[in-house]
């Protein structure tokens, strides 16, 4: 088991045009100090295991008592929240989201998404959110600054507007510099590329030296940060395993092998699959997606409607296929190894917020119980990122909640029958959240 590096900085992003505030926009408030809310005869998933019967004592912004003898009397004033029939479990955390507006943000808290992990933001969300503080109407971030790539490759063929200008890398003398850059942007762990395109495109695209991802990794861990790893092919992923990252992102799409499971068991590297990017990749239908489903659709801002409508470039799949992505992760997951929930969000036929939702469901599809896949949005993406406040139900920890009707540790689709949420213990009220994110431009703040 790898030391943790760091602590969580906890910062967000943005986009687009602006709208000058000075207060807080409809919606957002500080947690209430006198808000106390007990949960009342409610089955808990805290994470990790089933409480079949308890009662949950949420006082401000913590959880407060957790009895699982279900024998606790409200406090006087408490807000009672009936928990017969739900489930309660731990606001969910997508281990990998390009957050482009605040507007992303308030779309992720929609579908009980309280945490998101950035695998590449929007510089000026940093900006406002270093502004504004915490705040209970969006999800909270965990911020990487921008993404370590090179002339040519990945990432730079994407407008400003999503990701800024991106300081590209091409010789490893640019790295402690770069690296210290990412680090006083607020950074809590990096992202590396390492792709060449060559299974989504006709002619590959450069790709980042593997000396200067060897030297990021050298200069993060030496600086208390874990490194993530963006490759899509086996041998690529096995070079930046080798090379010394902490995390990979996107289960290749060809096949693996036992020295790829060999390297990522050996090296204690953890695996973030964004399954639901790749079946979009590929044009796969599978399962019930977004607009299919009342529990989802309702919900849908005009963002994510823009990116279901989304489709992949010609061509884009011809060179793989979802079945071999599917394939490898019940390789995986056999192997032992730490499976993550995440999106990849911002992409075409992937959703934010609700495409959590949609990854629980293809992580089952693909061999993981729904126990496991909780897990996987929960307690253990919390654990590989060091965030050590939340992920978790349990005393002392941050009440961001997500409240269901039904079992979702039984049947994961009951994951989307959401009865309420809760950030920082303040409920959220889903109608005028909204209505914020369906907003045509983001809030900006003026300290």
């Amino acid at each position: 088991m790898k030391a943790q590096r760091n602590k969580y900085l906890g910062l967000p992003l943005l986009l687009a045009a602006v709208t000058t505030c000075v207060v807080a926009p409809s919606g957002m408030a500080q947690a209430d100090t006198e808000a106390v809310v007990f949960f009342d005869n409610v089955r808990v998933f805290d994470g990790k295991q089933v409480i079949p019967k308890a009662d949950v004592l949420v006082e401000n912004e913590i959880i407060k008592k957790v009895d699982s003898a279900h024998a606790t009397t409200p406090p006087t004033g408490a807000t009672v929240v009936d928990g017969t029939g739900k489930t309660l479990m731990p606001g969910l955390i997508d281990g990998h989201t390009h957050m482009l507006t605040i507007r992303d943000m308030k779309d992720a808290l929609l579908y009980g998404v309280t945490t998101v992990v950035s695998a590449g933001e929007n510089p000026r969300v940093r900006e406002y959110i270093q502004c504004m503080g915490p705040q209970t109407n969006r999800a909270d971030l965990v911020p990487s600054s921008y993404f370590a790539t090179t002339t040519g490759s990945h990432g730079t063929e994407l407008p400003p507007d999503f990701f800024g200008e991106i300081p590209l890398l091409t010789h490893v003398s640019q790295v402690p510099g770069w690296v210290d850059d990412r680090i006083a942007e607020g950074a809590h762990h990096i992202k590396v590329i390492y792709e060449d395109h060559s299974k989504f495109q006709e002619t590959p695209a450069p790709k980042l030296p593997i000396e200067i991802v060897e030297a990021i990794v050298d200069e993060a861990h030496a600086a208390g940060i874990d490194v993530i790893g963006h490759a899509t092919t086996t041998e690529d992923a096995k070079e930046i395993m080798e090379a010394g990252v902490d995390g990979l992102t996107h289960v290749p799409v060809d096949p693996i092998d036992q020295e790829f499971l060999d390297l990522m068991v050996d090296n204690d590297v953890h695996m973030t699959p964004t399954l639901d990017v790749e079946r979009a990749g590929d044009s796969v239908t599978l399962g019930t997606g977004e607009l299919a489903d009342p529990h989802l659709s309702p919900w849908l801002s005009p963002t994510n409607l823009f990116f279901l409508g989304l489709t992949p470039p010609p061509g884009f799949g011809d060179r793989w296929s979802y079945t071999d992505s599917r394939n490898n992760l019940a390789q995986i997951k056999a192997a032992g190894i730490t499976v993550l929930a995440g999106t990849d969000n911002a992409n075409p036929g992937v959703t934010t917020g609700a495409g959590m939702h949609r990854e629980l469901e293809l992580l089952v599809d693909a061999g993981l119980t729904p126990k496991q896949a909780l897990r996987s949005a929960t307690h253990k993406v919390a654990k590989a990122y060091g965030l050590s406040d939340r992920g978790i139900i349990k005393e002392g920890k941050l009440a961001d909640l997500l409240l269901v009707n039904g079992n979702p540790t039984n049947d994961v689709l009951d994951s989307r029958k959401i009865a309420g949420i809760w950030r920082m213990g303040t409920p959220v009220d889903r109608t005028a959240l909204l209505s914020e994110a369906s907003a045509p431009t983001d809030p900006t703040c003026t300290p």
